[in-house]
């Protein structure tokens, strides 16, 4: 009796050892197709990782091109904007200051009728429309210098004149002078001798 419940009971055993085996096989391939799903899902998200990274990739490239070559439009366009102020602001500057010089220039060469026109209202416009009104103030000096000056001159020549009519005056009378003495020198001879014929007359 108790080989044979011994017996019943290891064959018990053995169908539960089946049983377990039967079962972690079972598991076992439950555990390898779980694993080759997730395996495949991770080989699909790795994959359109991958893709995504690319495409993002391109287009942060693409981006950084475009980026770059509005970088440099906005450049070339800063550099002709301050190329033509800085034109500007030379020619605004510059050509009063060399009409300037060219007035003074002309002035400072006896040119009288040079003008001075700069047509700005900055300090360059102030400067010059001062600088032209001395000039003009300067020009009227000059020009009553040159009108006394020619007033003196035909003084002078007037005076020049008249002291030679005067020299010239004083000769005739000296010239009449001297013949007034000789014909009364002569008189006097007269006299003289019509007296001592009186006297040996008488």
């Amino acid at each position: 009796a108790n080989i044979k419940k011994a017996a019943d009971n290891y064959k018990e055993t053995m169908v539960k050892l089946d049983e377990h085996s039967l079962a972690l096989k079972e598991l076992g391939v439950s555990r390898d197709r779980t694993g080759e799903t997730i395996l495949s899902i991770a080989k699909s998200i790795s994959q359109t990782g991958m893709s995504r990274t690319v495409e993002l990739s391109s287009q942060a490239i693409n981006d950084l091109s475009s980026a770059n070559v509005v970088m440099i439009i906005g450049l070339a366009i800063a550099i002709t904007i301050g190329i033509i102020l800085a034109v500007f602001i030379r020619n605004s500057i510059t050509r009063p200051i060399d009409k300037i010089a060219a007035f003074a220039k002309k002035f400072g060469q006896g040119n009288m009728k040079a003008e001075l026109t700069i047509d700005s209202s900055d300090e360059i416009g102030e400067m010059s429309k001062d600088l032209k009104s001395a000039f003009d103030n300067l020009k009227d000096i000059l020009m009553n210098l040159r009108e006394t000056t020619t007033k003196l001159t035909s003084a002078s020549d007037e005076m020049s004149t008249l002291s030679t009519d005067m020299a010239t005056s004083a000769e005739e009378m000296s010239s009449q002078s001297e013949m007034i003495a000789s014909a009364s020198e002569q008189v006097t001879a007269s006299v003289g001798t019509v007296a001592s014929a009186a006297e040996q007359a008488s």
